[in-house]
């Protein structure tokens, strides 16, 4: 039912809690015996849902992956993706940047940005170095308008870049597209024909149907929606429900759990800083880098759209690398990314993330990625499309090191996981 309570905390951070009480009490039975060691991967809401469960019941699994994790929920489907479905719409409801145009961006912003990492390799190692700016593509006199950027073009790839703010210029989400992802913009904030973009579906359903204890009339659209601090606060109520940003995750850590976070940073979707400022604040409240890394490690994934594809090496396993960690205690220092003749780099649609690739692609490159803030840097010798020729280095530039992010909503980062949540032993399963 509409506005149900009960089922939006299932769908909230229930829902995984009771699958793994349910999944335990059936493998007791059948074996006679409890799993020896319980693991969670999910990505997008599956990453926000794995969250949950490191933050909320950090006894329901001893090893977690999380990607690309829609993790601060409420500002994420209320501003940025109503933000972005709306920075491509005209005053008469039409579109203005056209997927045309997207390949035009991404190669100016190559040239501009590329070779900033010390390797001119065709992606872009981690787009804080960058400073394309897209007014370099502004149309002059009678110039063919299909190899620049009229005036209304270039405010919309401003508005994505920057991301939500409020009229006095606050952030209302700790993130924007990131320069280098705009290929990936094609179907998540660029429509295609007969079909609105992603962001503008998300961001719509959302404030008709979860936002708020009760929902607005059938005929709300998201266009009715205000970039304010008032919207922003209003957002909050059912945001507790949806949330997983407690960076408190002492208990899951003391019971020897262990997590992988990882993004891609051409993520179109869910930007890539919203996923490194809330790693931020886990080490702003656990006693930095060097501590939680002890238990919770990150990886950017240059290229790489929303869970996987994109221009960058996108498929790699997180499987062996948690239960080494978990089993083992063998921290993961590395993962070995592949990208493969066919994999999807012209939009932001990307392929399913379960299951492996198909082994007969072509493999077109391989690249280690180390655990963030550490980059991948080339030896000088060998291919740079193999793995083997890169070492993992720290990078000196402060922007790289720093997930600090200005936003209104930073106390989300700093709040307790709610008090009246209750945790059952077991449910019945007949």
């Amino acid at each position: 039912a509409l506005d149900a309570p009960q089922l939006r905390r299932d769908f909230g951070y229930r829902s995984e809690h009771f699958m793994a009480i349910v999944a335990r009490e059936m493998i007791q039975s059948f074996y006679g015996k409890p799993p020896t060691y319980s693991y969670l991967h999910g990505c997008s809401n599956g990453g926000r849902q794995a969250l949950m469960e490191a933050q909320r019941y950090p006894n329901d699994f001893d090893g977690i992956i999380a990607g690309a994790p829609a993790a601060i929920q409420a500002p994420l489907n209320g501003e940025y993706e109503v933000w972005n479905g709306l920075a491509n719409v005209d005053p008469q409801g039409n579109q203005i940047l056209e997927v045309g145009k997207l390949a035009l961006i991404h190669q100016a912003v190559l040239a501009n940005c590329d070779g900033k990492d010390g390797l001119v390799d065709g992606q872009i190692t981690d787009p804080r170095i960058c400073t394309f700016a897209p007014e370099s593509l502004q149309c002059r006199n009678n110039v063919n308008r299909s190899t620049c950027l009229t005036m209304a073009e270039i405010g919309v790839v401003q508005k994505l870049y920057g991301g939500p703010v409020d009229p006095q210029g606050n952030h209302l989400y700790p993130g924007h597209e990131a320069i280098g992802s705009e290929l990936g913009w094609q179907g998540w904030v660029v429509g295609m024909p007969g079909m609105p973009p992603m962001a503008a579906q998300i961001g719509n359903g959302y404030l008709k149907y979860l936002a708020f204890v009760k929902s607005p009339s059938a005929s709300y659209s998201l266009k009715e929606w205000h970039f304010t601090q008032e919207g922003f606060d209003r957002l909050r109520e059912m945001g507790n429900v949806y949330n997983a940003t407690h960076a408190d995750l002492t208990a899951f850590r003391d019971r020897g759990g262990k997590l992988i976070l990882y993004h891609g940073w051409a993520d179109p979707a869910i930007s890539p800083f919203g996923t490194v400022a809330y790693y931020q604040a886990v080490q702003d409240r656990m006693g930095g880098l060097s501590a939680v890394q002890k238990f919770a490690r990150l990886f950017m994934f240059p290229g790489m759209y929303h869970c996987r594809g994109g221009t960058g090496p996108s498929d790699f396993d997180m499987l062996t690398p948690i239960v080494a960690w978990v089993e083992q205690n063998t921290p993961p220092d590395k993962i070995i990314a592949t990208l493969r003749s066919n994999d999807n780099q012209s939009g932001g649609f990307s392929r399913p993330t379960s299951g492996r690739s198909n082994q007969s692609e072509r493999v077109v490159r391989t690249r280690p990625v180390f655990p963030y803030p550490m980059q991948a840097r080339y030896k000088g010798q060998g291919s740079i499309d193999d793995a083997a020729n890169f070492i993992g280095f720290t990078p000196r530039d402060k922007r790289l090191i720093d997930g600090h992010f200005s936003w209104i909503g930073n106390d989300l980062f700093q709040a307790s996981v709610s008090s009246s949540v209750t945790v059952p032993r077991s449910v019945k399963t007949s």
